[in-house]
């Protein structure tokens, strides 16, 4: 992981030098333009930096943060009743089937966890997005959080209806990161932080032979 957090920085510091040298030609005729005129097209540069910046960021997280899977790969089908499991297990973890897609996240409306959630101090729940590529036998990952308020938990729970898109790159790896964890860790060990649930996840697939490749949106 620290290798690819040191290319994501690399990439990251150039593409910011990018964005400096396109600046040049601004400052350069900044003496011999009016105010206003300079005024406009600053705020034209930054409202480019702005909406591209994301799609850059993408594009580095896209060819970076990708890890290889280990030994044959299983059946599209195995892998995601592997995850789908984890419903089984009396764990604040839920794993939901949409269309092709998997999303994983906390069961916040769940009387029996959301007390313990508002305990720890949770205001946005965390969402884990899975894409399956059969042909590549591929899994992206994509993060997402939205806001929570436990304000009348157990009653009710408030989530918000809009996700905003995040990138989480700790990764716990190694055999002691299976799914099982999720039944095993003890009730109040939980501290509903993304690593925690995106972890045994993304061993899970990895040593089932798939590949993974995380994403910005």
């Amino acid at each position: 992981m620290v290798k690819h957090f040191l290319q994501s920085l690399g990439l990251v510091l150039l593409l910011l030098t990018g964005y400096g040298l396109t600046l040049l030609p601004l400052l350069f005729v900044h003496p011999h333009v009016e105010a206003h005129l300079f005024m406009g097209a600053m705020f034209i540069w930054f409202l480019l930096f702005a909406l591209s910046l994301p799609f850059f960021l993408r594009i580095i997280i896209h060819r970076v943060w990708f890890f290889t899977g280990q030994g044959e790969p299983i059946v599209k089908d195995l892998l995601e009743s592997m995850l789908l499991g984890v419903n089984d297990y009396n764990t604040p973890v839920i794993v939901r089937k949409k269309r092709s897609r998997l999303i994983i996240t906390w069961r916040c409306s769940d009387p029996r966890w959301c007390e313990l959630m508002a305990a720890a101090g949770l205001r946005k729940t965390y969402e884990l997005t899975l894409y399956f590529n059969y042909n590549t036998r591929t899994v992206t990952m994509k993060d997402r959080v939205r806001r929570v308020n436990f304000d009348l938990c157990p009653i009710k729970v408030k989530i918000g209806f809009l996700a905003s898109p995040r990138f989480y790159c700790r990764v716990g790896t190694g055999s002691e990161w299976r799914l099982m964890n999720f039944k095993n860790i003890p009730v109040d060990h939980y501290r509903f932080r993304p690593w925690e649930l995106k972890s045994p996840v993304f061993n899970t697939i990895i040593n089932n032979g798939w590949n993974v490749r995380f994403t910005l949106f």
